[in-house]
């Protein structure tokens, strides 16, 4: 098992988020750690993926798809197990029982949380395991994590204590990243 996991988007047809990705595993892993990308996938993404407005679109995202996969296994950097669900606890408890000694989350827009009723709370419900549930005992890091065009405004109280909480929860990066 590897003492470090990244959490991010890897799994896309975005050539941006698997670069970034790669980065991260590729510096972490010249810095001596052994590092894995957790192979998280939320279920209503996965959905969505396969949702499009033509077949010429659906075809192209998912060979992208299945190339950004092959090459993180090509090159070793994929965890073993594989997570799709939305439910939150579910998420947790699989990650949890990973036993990483540290977590990176991040890059990219993996702190975003959409309007409520938006077409795009589907693709991400908050809570979800990007935030890194207090319950997981782990060494939490954020590294560059966007929330993009979340508009805290429109996020309700209870909703804002709750991200408060779980971002408060995260470690300090610069005794890992040095």
């Amino acid at each position: 098992m590897a003492d470090i996991g990244i959490l991010t988007y890897h799994n896309n047809q975005n050539y941006g988020a698997v670069l970034q990705a790669y980065c991260l595993w590729k510096k972490l892993s010249d810095l001596g750690y052994d590092v894995e990308i957790i192979d998280y996938r939320q279920l209503t993404k996965e959905v969505t993926r396969t949702l499009s407005t033509s077949p010429q679109k659906f075809l192209k995202n998912i060979f992208n798809y299945k190339k950004c996969i092959e090459f993180f296994q090509e090159l070793g950097a994929l965890g073993n197990e594989t997570i799709i669900s939305n439910n939150h606890e579910k998420v947790i408890d699989s990650i949890s029982k990973l036993n990483y000694d540290s977590i990176v989350v991040g890059s990219d827009v993996v702190w975003g949380i959409p309007p409520k009723g938006g077409i795009f709370k589907l693709n991400r419900p908050f809570p979800n395991a990007y935030f890194l549930d207090p319950k997981l005992n782990t060494f939490k890091i954020s590294y560059a994590p966007s929330a993009n065009l979340t508009d805290i405004e429109q996020i309700d109280t209870n909703t804002r204590n709750l991200l408060s909480e779980y971002i408060s929860n995260f470690s300090t990066s610069q005794s890992i990243l040095g």
